[in-house]
């Protein structure tokens, strides 16, 4: 049973990146929001967090590879999530958010780390489907349920990568 729920992920994984693709991070110059030392700007036609609470739920470190993340679990799993995942390793460094059709990651190059309001502005104004990284690289992620998540890629380990994740819940 083991084995036939670890093909099917691969064979979704599989499809997922060939479909993504493209539609991979666009070659622009670096956003406003990294230039300027300000966040992006948000738009008004989505949902901002309300960040008086903005305190995270979990944070930690984890493994990232290509097995995928669920950030909508308390702590996060990498244990064979299946549909559930976020996102995962598309290969050569490529991270890739599973629902193709939502632009669900942004990268993070202000100085400092950003917050969950941050974060929902970024992904408003910058969000892709995939995006290259590197070590130190940090990532504004959505997830399915509209988590809002903070990844730094920390150092490869053991054939994947060792990541520091910061999870928010989207807040009204």
């Amino acid at each position: 049973m083991g084995a036939v729920a670890a093909l099917l992920t691969a064979v979704v994984a599989g499809l997922t990146f060939l479909y993504q693709v493209g539609q991979s991070e666009p070659e622009r110059a670096t956003p406003p929001a990294a230039q300027s030392g300000k966040s992006a700007p948000a738009t008004t036609s989505a949902a901002i967090p309300n960040t008086s609470a903005d305190a995270p739920v979990w944070s930690n470190t984890l493994l990232f590879d290509n097995s995928g993340i669920d950030f909508d679990v308390t702590p996060p799993s990498n244990d064979d999530p299946g549909p559930e995942m976020d996102i995962y390793d598309g290969s050569s460094n490529q991270l890739v958010t599973f629902r193709a059709s939502r632009k669900n990651v942004a990268r993070w190059t202000d100085a400092g780390d950003p917050t969950a309001s941050d974060c929902a502005n970024l992904l408003q104004s910058y969000g892709v489907n995939t995006a290259k990284f590197d070590q130190n690289s940090r990532f504004c992620v959505r997830t399915g349920n509209d988590r809002l998540v903070l990844i730094k890629f920390l150092r490869p380990r053991d054939g994947a990568w060792e990541i520091h994740a910061t999870v928010w819940n989207m807040l009204d």
